[in-house]
């Protein structure tokens, strides 16, 4: 779900910056993928849970910074909140 942008889509708040903000709530065992663009990356902050970000472990707490993968694969352990920051 997006929650911030520069353009306030999909009912977003506003944010003043190259950024676009999503809130995540995935549950134990499934799967979901964020597509990035040439040249950005992502900040991804766990909140809750236990997931792999193209098979790459995090719990609750970490955070990841992303470059350089066009595609990114959340894959939950368990019941996950995330923030993904998708930005330059």
């Amino acid at each position: 779900r997006l929650v911030g942008s520069p353009d306030g889509k999909e009912g977003s708040v506003v944010v003043h910056q190259d950024i676009a903000l999503y809130d995540c709530a995935l549950d134990s065992g499934k799967e979901v993928t964020h597509q990035l663009k040439k040249g950005r990356g992502a900040w991804v902050q766990l909140r809750r849970g236990q997931l792999k970000i193209n098979g790459f472990p995090l719990k609750a707490g970490d955070a990841a910074a992303i470059e350089n993968e066009p595609l990114l694969r959340f894959q939950a352990a368990k019941d996950s909140d995330l923030l993904l920051f998708d930005l330059i």
